[in-house]
Parts: C-alpha cells; sequence; structure tokens
C-alpha cells in the first residue's frame, strides 16, 4: 500500500485518521520498514497509540475510525428496544440484562469471533448508556419508553 500522504508523512497529532491510514501505519512497525519511536517521531502520534493499532491488527480485530467501538453494533440496538416494547408491563432489570449481553455476545462474536465466555457482561454504566441510545428513561421501577407513543412502555425493577 502506498503512502496514503504522499511522499512525506505530516504532523497526524491532532487529525483524525482513517481506519486505512492507521492500518498502514501499523503496517509499517510491523513489517519493520521504521520503528514505532521514529514514527511517532515523524507523526506525533504517541508510540502507544501506535502499538494499541498494532496489536488490534495482529490479533485480526478491526480498528475503528474514532475510539473505542460499541459493546454492541448499532444494528442490534432496535432488536433489543423490540424486546422492551413487546415484554410485559413489568420486567426485571436481568432479563434487560440478558438481553444485552445476548446481543454483546453477538457483536463480538461478529467482530473478533471470540466465544462466549470471553465477553463480560455489561456494566451499569455500559446499560445506562443503551438505555439512553434507545431514548429511554429508568427510574426507580419504571422505563419509558419516549420514542414509540402508540406502544406499551415495559418497566425495569431495578
Amino acid at each position: 500500500m502506498a503512502n496514503p500522504w504522499g511522499r512525506r508523512i505530516p504532523d497526524l497529532s491532532d487529525k483524525e485518521l482513517t481506519i486505512d491510514q492507521k492500518t498502514w501505519l501499523a503496517n509499517r512497525v510491523i513489517n519493520r520498514q521504521e520503528t514505532a519511536n521514529e514514527l511517532s517521531l515523524k507523526t506525533k502520534i504517541s508510540v502507544f497509540t501506535l502499538y494499541k493499532w498494532i496489536r488490534i491488527i495482529k490479533s485480526g480485530a478491526k480498528l475503528s475510525e474514532n475510539g473505542r467501538q460499541r459493546i454492541i453494533a448499532q444494528e442490534h440496538l432496535p432488536k433489543i428496544e423490540d424486546f422492551l416494547t413487546n415484554s410485559k408491563t413489568s420486567i426485571a432489570a436481568s432479563p434487560f440484562e440478558d438481553e444485552v449481553h445476548k446481543y454483546a455476545v453477538l457483536t463480538a462474536q461478529n467482530r473478533k469471533g471470540i466465544s462466549e465466555a470471553q465477553v463480560q457482561r455489561p456494566s451499569r454504566r455500559t446499560l445506562g448508556r443503551i438505555e439512553e441510545q434507545l431514548n429511554i428513561k429508568t427510574g426507580n421501577a419504571e422505563i419509558k419508553n419516549r420514542r414509540k407513543k402508540n406502544k406499551k412502555p415495559a418497566i425495569i425493577e431495578r
């Protein structure tokens, strides 16, 4: 693959890089064309970041455009929302967590091909982010789906 920036590598410290650019930089170190320290000095990208990209590429996982990949792929969120809207009026928190974990396992298997035992249960913070993405508000014993007014909201009891 040719240098994505032409002959010279610019200062990349404050730019968002594409996946191809990150892969090209990591492959420079993997193929021993340059050391991570040399590349870091040229591009102003930290050595830690370069090694992180190298580790991801060597493991066979996919790099992401910006930041960490979400625990659940975007295509699984409507399925979780359907689970909530089609469930009975009141559900405990554990079935919701089980449903989120199920789709986290599917996402991890699609991205990395790892087993279910290697996927951690979603944290309370992760569950809160998913509820926020689905535009769901939780309370002590209620959950309101603000997006679909015609469907019966589910209730999560904590």
